[in-house]
């Protein structure tokens, strides 16, 4: 990869053989299981401890919002990778295998935000910082705006300084919170312009969101359509209506979907056995979870493996 002639050329070689890693702040292996609700740094105070390299990891209840103000690299999202040039931004909900390989000298900011600063502040916040895929805007709708979103970073940069001085100043954790909101407000009006947000989510897609995060925690248990219905307050065919409506597709099929995402992303980054790999995904039988993943890939767990790792081509249906 010349272009970015300091990466390695396996920087996620070493994470194959390990769980993926769940961080509150990258690197951080004793982090604060209560983190602070905000947090901010420049891609450079962490990136470059690192060799520029941010090896796949997940964050249990952060999102992340990330500003590539200049410079570029590659972003790698649940084992596909996505290459990007500045000005970028992308909103990485919580729980969603990311890592990147940045240029060095890339600039640009980090900030941190915990579900529980989010829920608080719900009623000011658009739909696009309330989703749980990914959102990505690209340099057509940021160039207009740049300069002010990089101001809008430092300012948060310069308020959580402030807030973390040992004689902090009354009241500098309110404007903390205000000028993370005032940036987020130009993050939502970017989505809306560029059309990645869209009207505020129906009942169905909040009742499928919530369906969603339930077996996000609990896709390894074998409760049934109707004990997941009763955990969200609702009928087994309330709940089947509106994951139809929202997705095209039942609650099992997402159930399934879940499962198999977990082991791909095992596949991808372990060495574990396929058979530990079944278990650990929510299978219990792993000749079933073969099974599953080679009709849902078009091929079995050893060649999905290889083929993460750059020894097979792609066949020609996607997962």
């Amino acid at each position: 990869m010349d272009k970015a002639g300091a990466f390695l050329d396996d920087p996620f070689g070493p994470m194959r053989s390990t769980l993926i890693p769940v961080f509150a702040l990258y690197g951080e292996q004793h982090s604060d299981p209560a983190p602070e609700p905000v947090h901010v740094e420049t891609i450079h105070a962490r990136s470059h401890l690192h060799d520029w390299i941010i090896r796949p990891h997940r964050h249990g209840i952060l999102q992340q919002v990330f500003w590539i103000r200049r410079g570029d690299g590659t972003l790698t999202l649940e084992g596909e990778e996505l290459a990007f040039s500045a000005p970028r931004l992308f909103i990485m909900p919580p729980g969603v295998v990311h890592g990147f390989r940045f240029r060095r000298g890339t600039q640009g900011h980090v900030l941190t935000l915990t579900s529980a600063f989010l829920d608080a502040h719900q009623a000011l916040l658009g739909p696009s910082l309330r989703r749980d895929e990914v959102s990505s805007l690209d340099a057509a709708p940021l160039r207009r705006c740049q300069h002010r979103l990089s101001q809008a970073f430092r300012a948060v940069q310069r308020s959580f300084d402030a807030a973390h001085e040992l004689e902090r100043a009354p009241g500098q954790a309110a404007q903390l919170v205000g000028a993370v909101l005032t940036l987020l407000g130009m993050v939502e009006q970017l989505s809306e312009e560029t059309g990645s947000s869209g009207r505020p989510p129906s009942r169905a897609a909040l009742l499928t969101s919530r369906f969603r995060a339930l077996i996000d925690a609990q896709f390894r248990a074998s409760a049934s359509l109707p004990q997941h219905a009763r955990q969200l307050g609702v009928s087994a065919a309330q709940l089947t209506r509106a994951c139809r409506q929202v997705t095209g597709r039942s609650p099992l099929m997402l159930l399934q979907d879940r499962r198999l995402l977990e082991g791909v992303r095992l596949l991808t980054h372990t060495s574990l056995s396929v058979a530990e790999i079944a278990y650990a995904s929510g299978f219990s039988d792993p000749a079933y979870f073969s099974r599953f993943v080679a009709r849902r890939s078009g091929m079995p767990p050893s060649a999905l493996r290889r083929r993460a790792r750059g020894a097979v081509p792609a066949p020609s249906s996607e997962i």
